[in-house]
């Protein structure tokens, strides 16, 4: 699932009109938004519902990081990596991916 995500996401960042590099501090605030979540959650117990709905929004917020990141690397863009700076973007492909296994895998791991 995670290799079908990753290609159709880069699929779609390089085919895309629109522009998702303006959008970083979004992303941004999505992410201070989840972790807010995430330190919440812990506080206080909830039903068995809140865990896989914290998953899938950060399926949706990783996605979008990819996309972002991907559009960054492919250049053209109104924000670009800069062609000397080929392991930041390559670090920041496997972070984005890494953390997209693994929310997939939280989100539908097999616990008992």
């Amino acid at each position: 699932m995670t290799l079908f995500m990753t290609i159709s996401l880069t699929i779609y960042a390089f085919c895309a009109k629109t522009d998702f590099t303006v959008c970083g501090s979004l992303f941004f605030v999505l992410s201070i938004g989840m972790i807010m979540l995430a330190l919440f959650s812990m506080m206080i117990s909830f039903n068995t519902w809140w865990h896989p709905m914290m998953a899938a929004i950060s399926v949706v917020i990783y996605g979008l990081y990819l996309i972002f990141d991907t559009q960054m690397i492919a250049g053209g863009r109104s924000h670009e990596i800069s062609m000397d700076d080929y392991v930041l973007g390559a670090l920041l492909l496997y972070v984005d991916i890494m953390m997209l296994f693994l929310e997939l895998l939280r989100l539908f791991g097999n616990r008992k």
